[in-house]
């Protein structure tokens, strides 16, 4: 073996220097690269040949067939959609440009120091479909067109592609384990992967996580340790880790399986996020993130554990969601009003609508204000429910003005915590974007509530992933219950619905699974005994 492998530096200076001649170097190689190379169109359809009638083996080379085609053209893709049969199998997938779809500007809140970041949403109408039939992948339809620039070696400005594969990863950890300077494994990655970026930097933070587990097996590098095996084991696994200081400490560890990025592709619709603290020894908060299924069901779909929470933190996650979904963010996403989640996702998901939980909102009125109002605190609050289940716009803003001039009091505050972004609470705005009748966090909390029930603060993170997957085991078993049961045929007794609604019922039984079909039959039922209110300036209605 070459006796390079194992040079030692004389000190942590002299490596640092190493690593940052080696980013210069990397970074002016591809300066050169970037300046002599050009995207010629013809020559990646050459290569690739993205045609109609191409045919595949598996989803698995279908997609890096497309991610490398995006690469050397340009631009970068998203899957947008799927469809399963009655198996569980995938039958059609559509590739689309992450630029493709329109951005909506909403009203932002007054956050300091926050700067605007351009969306990249052009309704750019590049796509592609694939169909499995009969055990054949292939291309049913393409659209070629581009309607923005595309980027010369894109590889080397998205930061996407900097990320260290499963292999590199088992590779640097070797290395390290077996004594290797920096210096010398970012070189051996370079022979290793020469069709891969190699960003010294990037591989230097592995490195230092490496080796602080090597020095020092902490509960938390036993997790990270589980979780990357785990990826290495079963394709489509997300694990990243987040280490700062001298020490490199670990400050964050987030996780998605690939069941979990299943349910994201198909119910990211609405997301809900939301921390705990007191749930393991390091008093690290567990941020959950949870989706609503067509079961009506929570699912949750991503895990982190993190030191703070920071607008860095927060940001750091929802770029991990936007990394492991490939680009797929969430229509509306349910917070609660932190300032610092504000302003992350204000940054990283610009598109998003971002509803406050208004049980939050509750909580702090009452932290904030009970006090100053004393004994007309429940007036107060009567009349901030009426403002906030306003219907109309125009009707909440009377409210909103009525609340802020009779309680003078509480005008500071409404105004400086909820008034610069009313879009986000008020019942008039919140309803405008399908929702799935959520308007609080509370099904966060409900998850919270059972994993507490099997830890406490002296819990190791290595436990409390083991409940995690427990719990998420226990809502897969339901799920194919519920789908077993949808199977069964089933004969109803005459009701108000067959009688006065058998037109409407025939229509949503064909789209609606069971349990979502209750909840209608429900609401169907409710509606004869409905009290009238009439509804001024309803015209506003119409513009949702």
């Amino acid at each position: 073996m070459n006796n390079h492998l194992f040079f030692e530096y004389s000190s942590e200076e002299e490596e640092i220097a190493d690593i940052n001649k080696l980013q210069e170097e990397f970074e002016s190689d591809n300066t050169v690269s970037s300046t002599n190379e050009s995207v010629d169109s013809d020559e990646v359809n050459e290569t690739f040949g993205l045609k109609l009638e191409d045919i595949f083996d598996d989803w698995d080379s279908v997609e890096k067939h497309v991610v490398n085609y995006a690469t050397k053209a340009g631009f970068e893709v998203v899957k947008r959609r799927f469809e399963k049969n009655k198996n569980g199998i995938i039958v059609r997938r559509t590739f689309e440009c992450k630029n493709s779809h329109e951005h909506h500007v909403k009203r932002k809140a007054d956050i300091e120091n926050n700067r605007e970041r351009r969306s990249v949403k052009t309704k750019c109408p590049w796509r592609v479909n694939f169909n499995l039939l009969n055990g054949i992948i292939r291309i049913t339809s393409i659209y070629e067109e581009h309607n923005h620039p595309l980027i010369e070696n894109i590889q080397n400005v998205v930061p996407k592609f900097r990320r260290l594969s499963p292999e590199m990863l088992e590779e640097v950890e070797f290395l390290v384990n077996i004594g290797c300077g920096a210096g010398s494994i970012i070189r051996g990655l370079k022979k290793r992967f020469p069709d891969a970026i190699i960003y010294p930097k990037n591989v230097y933070e592995a490195i230092n996580l490496f080796r602080h587990n090597k020095t020092k097996k902490t509960d938390a590098a036993i997790t990270y340790d589980k979780l990357i095996q785990m990826q290495r084991k079963e394709h489509g696994w997300f694990v990243e880790a987040r280490v700062e200081g001298e020490d490199n400490h670990l400050t964050g560890l987030f996780w998605m399986r690939p069941s979990q990025i299943d349910l994201w592709e198909r119910f990211h619709d609405v997301v809900i996020n939301d921390n705990t603290s007191k749930t393991n020894q390091y008093q690290m908060y567990l941020s959950l993130t949870i989706v609503v299924d067509n079961h009506g069901r929570s699912r949750m779909v991503a895990t982190a554990v993190v030191s703070d929470e920071t607008k860095e933190t927060y940001q750091w996650i929802l770029e991990c969601l936007l990394h492991a979904t490939n680009g797929l963010a969430p229509k509306v996403l349910f917070t609660d009003a932190d300032a610092g989640m504000i302003a992350a996702i204000h940054e990283t998901l610009p598109e998003t609508k971002h509803n406050y939980c208004i049980w939050h909102i509750r909580k702090n009125l009452e932290k904030n204000l009970k006090g100053k109002l004393g004994n007309i605190y429940i007036d107060f609050i009567k009349a901030w429910n009426k403002c906030r289940n306003s219907f109309s716009e125009s009707e909440f803003h009377k409210q909103w003005n009525d609340l802020l001039a009779n309680f003078p009091i509480a005008k500071g505050y409404l105004e400086r915590v909820l008034g610069t972004n009313v879009t986000s609470w008020a019942l008039c705005y919140t309803h405008q974007s399908f929702n799935a009748g959520i308007q609080s966090t509370q099904r966060v909390e409900s998850y919270n509530a059972l994993i507490k029930k099997s830890v406490s603060r002296n819990t190791t993170l290595f436990e409390l992933d083991i409940q995690i997957q427990l719990q998420l085991d226990k809502e897969e078993q339901f799920e194919r219950q519920e789908e077993q049961i949808e199977q069964n045929p089933t004969i109803g007794l005459p009701n108000i619905i067959d009688r006065y609604f058998k037109q409407i019922n025939n229509i949503i039984k064909k789209y609606l699974t069971p349990r979502i079909l209750k909840i209608q039959h429900q609401q169907i039922n409710e509606s004869l005994l409905y009290r009238i209110r009439r509804i001024e300036n309803w015209q506003d209605l119409l513009k949702v």
